[in-house]
């Protein structure tokens, strides 16, 4: 197996593009060289040996449901990385904020008509 063919100008030129990656690691592989196919990075929530190696992390958000991401790249012992738990959607804490602040419930209605603030 030659990953090299002579162009018409005689010089050397890298072949590798002319077959699909799954045949160069069919090929690479059984002349006993190791090979991996180079993913695009949203091609790993698809690759078994990924999810296998805990770089996954799937949780529950409270608008969009289930979610996958991407694990912390290194683990450690005891407490290490702890995922936290997703924050809370955009103007969600506005009125229990401003309460805390001393605004009154009509306060905070006329801030949220004003548009000075958003609530959900």
């Amino acid at each position: 197996m030659s990953l090299f063919w002579k162009s018409p100008n005689g010089s050397a030129k890298f072949c590798v593009g002319r077959d699909p990656a799954e045949e160069w690691v069919r090929r690479l592989n059984a002349a006993g060289i190791p090979v991996a196919k180079v993913k695009f990075p949203i091609e790993v929530f698809d690759d078994p040996q990924a999810e296998a190696n805990g770089m996954l992390s799937t949780f529950e958000h409270p608008a969009v449901g289930t979610m996958t991401t991407l694990a912390p790249p290194v683990a450690l012992d005891g407490e290490g990385f702890v995922r936290r738990e997703p924050v809370p959607a955009f103007g969600s804490d506005t009125e229990a904020i401003l309460a805390e602040l001393g605004f009154g419930h009509e306060e905070v209605g006329a801030l949220v008509q004003g548009g000075a603030v958003r609530a959900e």
